[in-house]
């Protein structure tokens, strides 16, 4: 009761919210409607009384109903009064469903001319549900139309801004070390050096400067290939504690050329997990290149715990600080926390974005921790993919 109370409300306050023409048409039409259902009224009436009372020259008189029936003064008197009250009822009926329907016709007009506005690029214009009717669901279907279609092109912008920013640092990060090997090609095709050693010097810088254009491109090349939403993965289920012992074996002798040791910690020691082993071996290979470069640590644990429904890969080190500003930006592509794009140092900033896009290829989560003692890279994924 109380809702339709409020329904009612809420319709008389739209009502009072049309202009005065609108206003008047509805005054107009509840006249007209009232003055039809009188005339008819009285015509049922007049009719009504003729039959029961026709005068003498009446052809009705022949049919003398009033006599057959047996209809008494009284009765006529009731049979009016019932008549009156039933026409008084549908009368406001039809009057309030012609109002009802002429305003429906006005709301409509209205929806039209709202929706000629947003088609103009008023994107940001929502239309009132709070319409009689099935107009009130149109009015809800048409803004989630307009916010699919504004979502939709907010994200073919950012695809835009994306591509854009790629080729931008792609470009930047390609011209540095290109004109250093054009640099130093150059000093060689004009023999622009004294001595077989300064030769080697040159030629090797060359060589250097092109292993970092490669494993750009390598990287990028990567990083399309992951993003690429029809990119299956080639799932198996493998031993956790064989994995990361591989994986550390591989590293050992660069991590020992660097001072740094790795440990592998698995437990239980028979835990295994179903995945992509190549895609998850590039993961802790970006992982481990980042802590080779940046960590400076002198210890570096690949751990693989049990925690609730999940497998949790932890790849730890004792080295440096990551600032906590720069923790929620190490998975945004070309980020990197030294501000220098040094030559010994500064990679892609495009492998810690590789990590994350193979994790969620793998229906993961990764995310990073860094205090005085140690950093932690987590990647969380489900005991059974």
């Amino acid at each position: 009761m109380a809702t339709r109370f409020q329904k009612y409300k809420a319709q008389w306050r739209m009502i009072r919210q049309l202009d005065a023409h609108e206003f008047n048409r509805l005054v107009i039409e509840a006249f007209i409607t009232a003055l039809a259902m009188i005339m008819i009224y009285f015509g049922c009436v007049f009719l009504i009384g003729k039959l029961l009372n026709p005068s003498p020259t009446d052809f009705a008189r022949t049919w003398q109903l009033k006599e057959r029936l047996g209809i008494t003064q009284d009765m006529v008197v009731w049979g009016r009064s019932v008549f009156t009250f039933m026409m008084l009822i549908i009368s406001l009926w039809f009057i309030r469903w012609r109002l009802v329907r002429r305003y429906r016709h006005i709301e409509l007009r209205h929806l039209l001319k709202e929706l000629d506005y947003i088609a103009d690029g008023h994107y940001e214009h929502r239309i009132s549900e709070n319409l009689v009717g099935r107009l009130g669901s149109v009015a809800l279907s048409i803004n989630k139309l307009v916010d699919s279609t504004l979502a939709a092109m907010e994200e073919e912008r950012l695809v835009e801004q994306t591509k854009n920013e790629l080729i931008a640092n792609v470009s930047h990060d390609i011209r540095t070390p290109l004109t250093s090997v054009i640099g130093y090609l150059g000093l060689l095709e004009d023999k622009q050096y004294e001595n077989e050693e300064e030769l080697a010097q040159y030629i090797h810088i060359a060589y250097i400067k092109s292993q970092q254009m490669k494993k750009l491109s390598d990287n990028l090349f990567e990083y399309i290939r992951v993003h690429n939403y029809k990119e299956n993965l080639n799932y198996q289920t493998i031993s956790i504690n064989h994995f990361l012992t591989q994986i550390a074996a591989e590293y050992e002798v660069e991590a020992l050329n660097l001072n740094m040791q790795i440990y592998v910690d698995v437990h239980p020691e028979y835990l295994t997990m179903r995945i992509d082993a190549e895609k998850m071996a590039r993961v802790y290979d970006n992982l481990l290149s980042n802590a080779f470069k940046y960590s400076r640590a002198t210890e570096i644990h690949l751990i693989a715990r049990v925690v609730d429904n999940f497998i949790e890969l932890r790849v730890e080190n004792n080295g440096d600080k990551i600032h906590a500003e720069a923790l929620g930006k190490l998975f945004t592509r070309f980020f990197r926390e030294e501000q220098s794009r040094s030559s010994q140092t500064g990679g892609t900033g495009l492998g810690l974005s590789i990590v994350e896009s193979i994790v969620h290829l793998h229906q993961g989560q990764v995310y990073a921790e860094s205090d005085c003692q140690k950093t932690v890279f987590i990647i969380r994924l489900k005991k059974h993919i």
